[in-house]
This record gives C-alpha cells, sequence and structure tokens, in this order.
C-alpha cells in the first residue's frame, strides 16, 4: 500500500434525491450536498463536497480538486440560525445538516486515524532508509568486468562545479574503458556487467541487491576510482563528505519527527 493510497478501493454508490453518496467498505459516508462552505478561496452555497477514497490529502468542491490536511479538525457547535452544525478545518468550515453531521464527522476523524498512521509509516520508511545508508552497502569486487560497466543514478549533484568534476572524471573512465576492449554504457545495458553507483540515494542495500538480482556486479563510483587510481579527477574525501551531509539532511527531515 503507497503512502497516499489509504483509502480501500472498494465501494458501494448510493444515490437519492436530497444528497448522493459513497460509501467504503468501512460504510464512510464520502460525498455531502452542504448549503454553505467556507474555503481558503473563499465562500460557496449549495456546494457538493467530496473526500476521494484514493487520497486522504484531497478534497472535491464541485467535483474542482484543493488540498486538504486531514491531520486535524474542530467540531465548533451550532450556526446561529441553529440549522446546522458547523466543522472547521484545515482552513475549511462546512456548515452541516444535522442528519449528515454524525457521518461527516466518523468520517473526518477516519481521515485523521489514517493521516496518523500515514505519518508512521512513512517515518518508519525514512527510519530504515537512514539505517541503510549509515550502514553503508556492500560491493563486489572490481575485476576486468569492470570495463563493461554503466553509471547508476548519475545525478544528484549539489552543483555546477560538482558536475563538472563528474564529468570529468566519467571522460576518464569511458576513456579507460574503450581502451580495455569495453564500453562505459550511458544507462543500463544487457552488455554491461558493472553497475557503479554514483548519487547518494542509490546507496542503499536493498537497491544493491535489486542491481545483483538483475544480473549486475556492483560498486560506487569512489571504489571504481580508486581501482583506476583517477583520485586527480574525483576527489573522494569530498565525495564522502557529500555522502555524509546527505545523511545528516535526511537525519533532519521533518517525517522523522
Amino acid at each position: 500500500m503507497g503512502l497516499f493510497d489509504l483509502f480501500k478501493r472498494k465501494a458501494n454508490a448510493v444515490s437519492s434525491e436530497s444528497n448522493e453518496m459513497n460509501r467504503s467498505d468501512g460504510g464512510l459516508k464520502t460525498r455531502f450536498s452542504l448549503d454553505f462552505i467556507r474555503t481558503p478561496a473563499g465562500e460557496g452555497k449549495k456546494v457538493e463536497v467530496e473526500f476521494p477514497q484514493d487520497n486522504i490529502w484531497k478534497i472535491l468542491i464541485n467535483g474542482e480538486a484543493q488540498r486538504y490536511y486531514p491531520g486535524m479538525y474542530e467540531e465548533v457547535g451550532w450556526s446561529s440560525d441553529r440549522k446546522y452544525r458547523k466543522v472547521r478545518a484545515d482552513g475549511f468550515m462546512f456548515w452541516i445538516s444535522p442528519s449528515d453531521y454524525s457521518a461527516f464527522v466518523k468520517l473526518l476523524k477516519e481521515l485523521k486515524i489514517r493521516y496518523a498512521q500515514d505519518k508512521e509509516d512513512r517515518k518508519q520508511s525514512y527510519q530504515s532508509m537512514l539505517e541503510q545508508y549509515r550502514a553503508g552497502v556492500q560491493v563486489d569486487a572490481i575485476d576486468n568486468d569492470i570495463s563493461w560497466c554503466y553509471f547508476e543514478s548519475p545525478n544528484g549533484f549539489q552543483g555546477i562545479d560538482d558536475e563538472r568534476k563528474f564529468h570529468s572524471v566519467e571522460t576518464k573512465i569511458a576513456q579507460i574503458c574503450e581502451k580495455n576492449g569495453g564500453h562505459l554504457y550511458k544507462t543500463r545495458a544487457k552488455s554491461a556487467k558493472f553497475a557503479i553507483l554514483v548519487s547518494p540515494s542509490s546507496r542503499k542495500q536493498d537497491n544493491v541487491e535489486r542491481i545483483r538480482s538483475m544480473g549486475y556486479k556492483v560498486t560506487t563510483l569512489e571504489e571504481a576510482v580508486k581501482f583506476w587510481k583517477l583520485e586527480k579527477y574525483w576527489n573522494i574525501a569530498e565525495a564522502e563528505a557529500r555522502y555524509q551531509e546527505f545523511i545528516r539532511n535526511l537525519a533532519n527531515s521533518p517525517y522523522l519527527k
């Protein structure tokens, strides 16, 4: 299940003259006809409001999508004329008929629960990634097959200077491969035998195992540079510093809070 695919797909559609409703497996009503609504963009009357089943971060107002934050809501009380119950959520104010109020609050409560689970799932995913990056990758010993190689994820550089240095060492590696009767492929190729990890984000052990399962040996750009004695063109200490900065930035991600 994806991070934002938090509603079950199966649904029953129920219609009536006064209100059209969609219900998920849990019996949640997800579509409401409202007499009044206030959105971040302004006020509206006689609107259809729907909370899509496949995206808790979206609300549809008369079919037009707006971003919705499901993490909190507030039951405000009765309207001044006591015809409606009011609910505030993420810059929206909803005027709900008493007959729909229980179903509406039940839906928002469920969205909040699913938001909390989404947040926890994402936190665990980021924590797992962080642990893998800190542990580093177990790469294959470099042999003559390295002359048939390609760069895995040749991106993630912070500036033009880093890109210039990468293209410099890339040119040298391509020349060495050709000299040895091999080839540096621009992308993954059947004839390649080695995958060379370039970007920090590619350096997870599960990524290494995935690439191996495709039939490639795996190493890092720094290991290849040392093998070919190309430190003049690619500073390994600087590359390691960039990798550690990448890990620090991930550790400070709001998703881990």
